[in-house]
């Protein structure tokens, strides 16, 4: 799973795994794929919930319009890595998965990834548009809750990225 490197772009406010443009017809067949990838059982489900709260930057950022959205989205962030944070805390205090859940868990994270980053692409458009001191309030704001996500990155990548090169007879 490539969440890590799609956390590290989504923060620092560059996403060039997005130079890629999909067709029109595209767009929403990953969107809707995304929404239908249900998880199973409780690695699934705590991945989930992290990807959730992830997710939840893109509509942080696209709620910025001026300095009073701007104050409000950093404190909505703060709430968030608060969060991501506790369950980090969380999911420190479990095993890791065995190699062959976190390669199906991939599979489906690849799915709600693409759709996040969708998301993204329009956003990051939208920010050269703003005002110069408004993008640079927001760009700052990207900037520390990035570093936030940055501490819990590895944690997350151990916990449900697989190991390509492992065989799961080998665990």
């Amino acid at each position: 799973m490539k969440l890590n490197t799609t956390i590290t772009a989504l923060f620092i406010g560059f996403l060039p795994v997005l130079t890629a443009q999909d067709t029109p017809a595209e767009k929403p067949a990953a969107e809707e794929a995304a929404k239908e990838v249900k998880p199973e059982g409780p690695l699934e489900e705590r991945a989930f919930r992290i990807f959730d709260l992830v997710g939840q930057f893109p509509d942080v950022i696209a709620s910025i319009k001026d300095e009073k959205t701007l104050a409000a989205a950093e404190t909505k962030l703060d709430a968030v890595s608060k969060k991501l944070e506790a369950e980090a805390e969380e999911l420190e205090k479990l095993p890791v998965a065995p190699n062959e859940a976190r390669k199906k868990l991939s599979a489906k994270m690849e799915l709600k990834e693409k759709g996040m980053q969708k998301k993204m692409q329009g956003i990051m458009a939208s920010m050269s548009q703003m005002d110069p001191a408004l993008a640079q309030g927001t760009f700052a704001m990207m900037t520390k809750f990035g570093g936030k996500m940055e501490k819990i990155g590895p944690l997350i990548e151990k916990s449900f990225s697989p190991d390509e090169e492992k065989e799961d007879a080998d665990e």
